[in-house]
């Protein structure tokens, strides 16, 4: 129960993939124990969760390589410009 109540309450920036697995594992036992849990994906939204998650981590990443990216394209401007 506490896991349901985790995906209820989780927020999209405090997911993570221990915590998606810890969920799917949960659907995956309570459907060998042949509960119906089409009411509880639709109700949680897990699709929907699990793409905001990976559209989050994805603008993360991008965010990070943009900075990456400028911090190179300062150096090599300054070495340039530093000649």
């Amino acid at each position: 129960m506490d896991v349901i109540m985790d995906m209820k309450s989780t927020s999209v920036a405090s997911l993570t993939n221990v915590r998606l697995f810890e969920w799917r594992g949960t659907v995956r036992d309570l459907i060998k124990l042949g509960m119906a849990v089409t009411f509880l994906r639709l109700h949680l939204h897990l699709r929907h969760i699990a793409m905001e998650w990976f559209i989050w981590t994805q603008i993360v990443f991008l965010k990070n390589q943009i900075s990456k990216w400028k911090a190179e394209l300062a150096f090599m401007l300054l070495r340039k410009y530093s000649r």
